[in-house]
């Protein structure tokens, strides 16, 4: 019975996560969100959000492959400290749990599910920076986005 409850939890932060993380929420939401947090809180604004958003607004197909290229590489490098963020929190669930519960445990779940997405995004700084600008000059030269 217990490892029951235990999968079904399992299950349900799982679900929590891919709402979260991925619901599939599109790939640049993901990656706007967690590149933003790092360009503010520890790159101190160095970087190229504001080209990430012109490509957004020009191609928002090209911004969530960009988006889902750097996701990837995160869920390859942190596979099993993602899986293991994800057994650690269905077991924090009571056995008899809420829906409080369950907000409570998914926001620490996600706290420390996308600790692992700023933290590569942080090491990759200049190689996520180098691709964005070479889209957006791709997309300047091709007249997608206006020369300033």
């Amino acid at each position: 019975m217990k490892k029951l409850i235990i999968s079904i939890v399992f299950l349900l932060l799982t679900s929590i996560g891919n709402s979260l993380a991925a619901d599939r929420a599109p790939n640049w939401v993901i990656f706007l969100g967690r590149y933003g947090e790092v360009y503010n809180e520890l790159k101190s604004t160095q970087g190229n959000l504001k080209e990430y958003s012109e490509i957004l607004s020009a191609d928002q197909q090209t911004a969530d492959k960009i988006a889902g290229f750097w996701i990837k590489k995160v869920e390859i490098e942190y596979k099993d400290p993602l899986i293991s963020c994800k057994e650690k929190y269905a077991k924090m669930l009571p056995q008899n749990f809420t829906q409080a519960d369950v907000k409570r445990v998914g926001e620490l779940y996600a706290e420390e599910y996308y600790s692992y997405f700023n933290t590569y995004f942080y090491d990759h700084w200049d190689e996520i920076n180098k691709m964005i600008i070479d889209k957006h000059i791709e997309l300047t030269t091709a007249k997608k986005i206006p020369k300033t």
